[in-house]
């Protein structure tokens, strides 16, 4: 069993890892801001099947805000899919996206 860090954990991707991971036995620590350029209903629905399982932790947030976390925990294995999305949103607002994918 592994100590997993996943970071855009109720992302479509993000949370089909997180399903692979805690059905293969490892323990989940998992991350999203639930960003609104998609609909935080679909976000829910992707991570649902997750939450309840005693092998996975669900952290709202940004990366940058459990700092604390990543520091202090021994993580085996960090699996990074956060991202702001949308190519054309980055072009109007590059400030955000440097901040949100590159921080």
């Amino acid at each position: 069993m592994h100590k997993v860090l996943l970071t855009g954990a109720a992302g479509f991707i993000g949370s089909h890892v997180a399903e692979y991971l805690l059905n293969q036995g490892h323990q989940v620590f998992g991350i999203d801001n639930f960003d609104d350029f998609y609909s935080r209903s679909i976000k829910e629905q992707n991570i649902s099947a997750c939450l309840g399982k005693p092998s996975f932790t669900f952290i709202k947030g940004n990366v940058g805000d459990v700092e604390s976390l990543i520091l202090d925990t021994n993580f085996d294995i960090v699996i990074h899919l956060a991202a702001k999305a949308g190519v054309r949103p980055s072009i109007a607002q590059p400030e955000q996206y440097i901040d949100a994918n590159l921080s």
